[in-house]
């Protein structure tokens, strides 16, 4: 069985989880959810989600808190509905993605599904510009770049917050300081 160990916002070492089974069961029972029955399938499932949300590390917002924690957050100068978020928070926002990617993976969605290329598995397209080619694969759950997986739109509407500033918190308006 797994052992969970929970950030808690203050850089825990090895930590490996941003919630607790009893978070992840309360996101699922408010929302109608199937979870594993087991709490060892839960732990495992998990631990998979996490192991994908570090993987999308290179797009959240700011810079670890504290150079030897585990996990990607805490994090400095981040920004949430142009409020900066307190160094020492896991965002609820990263939280309930962590929950959602259990229940996506319940539901039998691969979170690192290999690019399909026959047009029975399913479409892969390409685009070429001058010299640069991107490749995209198409599932019927949602446009991929195969090197970073497939999109799932039931968790990406937890994690835009955490990857994108928007207009008031510096994607396009500039506080302007005058000496």
């Amino acid at each position: 069985m797994p052992t969970l160990i929970v950030e808690d916002g203050t850089g825990v070492a090895n930590a490996n989880t941003y919630v607790d089974l009893a978070y992840l069961q309360n996101y699922a029972d408010n929302r109608g959810l199937t979870l594993p029955t087991s709490d060892t399938d839960k732990e495992i499932f998990l631990l998979r989600a996490m192991d994908y949300l570090e993987g999308r590390r290179d797009e959240f917002q700011g810079s670890k808190a504290v150079v030897d924690q585990s996990l990607q957050w805490p994090r400095v100068d981040v920004s949430i509905d142009c409020v900066e978020l307190a160094v020492d928070t896991i965002p609820e926002e990263l939280k309930r993605a962590q929950c959602q990617l259990v229940v996506e993976q319940q539901s039998r969605t691969k979170l690192y599904p290999t690019p399909r290329t026959s047009s029975v598995e399913g479409l892969v397209t390409q685009k070429t510009v001058g010299p640069l080619t991107k490749k995209f694969a198409f599932d019927g759950k949602g446009l991929a770049d195969p090197s970073k997986g497939i999109v799932i739109a039931s968790v990406e509407i937890f994690l835009k917050p955490l990857t994108v500033k928007g207009s008031c918190c510096g994607g396009g308006w500039k506080k302007t300081l005058r000496a």
